[in-house]
């Protein structure tokens, strides 16, 4: 059994992601999420237990020195590949990781880059304790999103909205109040424009594109609901 500071597949609890066709308008309290079974995005419990390692245990890492935040990126590797070994990402000198797929999930091993632009580097850490043994930063861009939209539109009708952005598994329009969560949602891999169904009580709304990796919002547009 692993240890405790170790990450284990009892650890990744993803919803399924929503079941969403063209004509449907969805209103829900969980958000779409359709992240590959062998990316972990939850709290972390694996610490990076010191230097690089070298001697016997040994591994490399290959993998493009920038990405844009959110995507997910290919990580070539070479190591033991012992039971739960994992390719992490976090920022440099940081004890915990942001993301990380297992080395048994294939090679190369895909990795959900973080939603935040900035430095960060890639790790090849044990599973046995979470020894890293090759690290290699990479950078992190910054990704952005338009919305084009109607200033307003009636109760309970539908609303077209344009949208540009990076169009990740998962991304989707939403519409909710000023600082609350959306109340009805369309992933953007069903096109542009996206279809929206205007919430039923008239007031101030917000239409917000969200990439799928914790809710992060690209960008908003005020809109109004009318009776």
């Amino acid at each position: 059994e692993a240890p405790a500071d170790t990450p284990t597949k009892d650890t990744i609890q993803q919803p399924d992601a929503p079941e969403v066709q063209p004509t449907d308008q969805v209103e829900t309290e969980t958000e779409p999420d359709t992240q590959p079974d062998a990316l972990v995005t939850d709290t972390p419990d694996t610490a990076d237990t010191g230097d690089t390692a070298t001697g016997n245990a040994e591994a490399t890492l290959a993998a493009p020195d920038t990405a844009p935040m959110g995507a997910t990126i290919p990580v070539s590797w070479t190591g033991p590949d012992d039971d739960k070994d994992f390719i992490s990402i976090a920022e440099p000198g940081a004890p915990r990781y942001v993301a990380f797929g297992y080395t048994e999930s294939g090679n190369p091993t895909d990795v959900l880059i973080p939603d935040t632009p900035g430095t960060y580097e890639l790790r090849y850490q044990r599973g046995d304790g979470g020894q890293v043994l090759a690290r290699q930063l990479i950078e992190v861009t910054l990704v952005t999103a338009t919305l084009d939209a109607p200033p307003d539109g009636p109760a309970g009708a539908d609303v077209s909205v344009t949208w540009t952005g990076p169009d990740y598994p998962g991304d989707f329009i939403g519409i909710g109040a000023p600082g609350q969560r959306y109340q009805r949602f369309q992933i953007t891999e069903l096109g542009s424009p996206a279809s929206i169904r205007l919430p039923t009580k008239p007031g101030a709304y917000e239409i917000r594109y969200y990439l799928r990796r914790g809710g992060k919002v690209l960008v908003t547009r005020p809109f109004t609901v009318t009776e």
